[in-house]
């Protein structure tokens, strides 16, 4: 059974993939999730903690396979970007399904390095 605050990290991060952070409201949340705004409030201050709680638990160990990637001294800048891209990438696919960037300072890293 989902609780409350799981159903709406979960709906989170699914608007987040499909829209973006930028373009996905609180109330986009809220109204996806089927929950009231003092059920959102009781769990999230704001959306930036919606993102932290699923970061804390989606993302985390994304951000740890890319340590060794950003301590590799022997990898150029544009190589480093590529790398932890692409391991961006087939994660997402893996979780989500999609490689869709959340944030829209992604596909600018992205174009710049192509």
């Amino acid at each position: 059974m989902t609780t409350q605050k799981e159903r709406i990290m979960q709906v989170a991060t699914k608007l987040f993939l499909e829209n973006g952070y930028e373009h996905t409201s609180i109330q986009h949340i809220i109204s996806e999730s089927q929950v009231s705004k003092g059920g959102f409030y009781y769990h999230f201050a704001s959306k930036e903690e919606v993102f932290n709680s699923i970061a804390a638990n989606e993302f985390m160990p994304l951000v740890d396979a890319m340590a060794d990637i950003v301590d590799d001294t022997t990898l150029t800048l544009k190589e480093k970007i590529t790398r932890i891209i692409h391991k961006k990438n087939v994660y997402y696919l893996a979780r989500f399904g999609t490689i869709k960037p959340i944030f829209s300072g992604e596909r600018h890293l992205i174009m710049q390095f192509k």
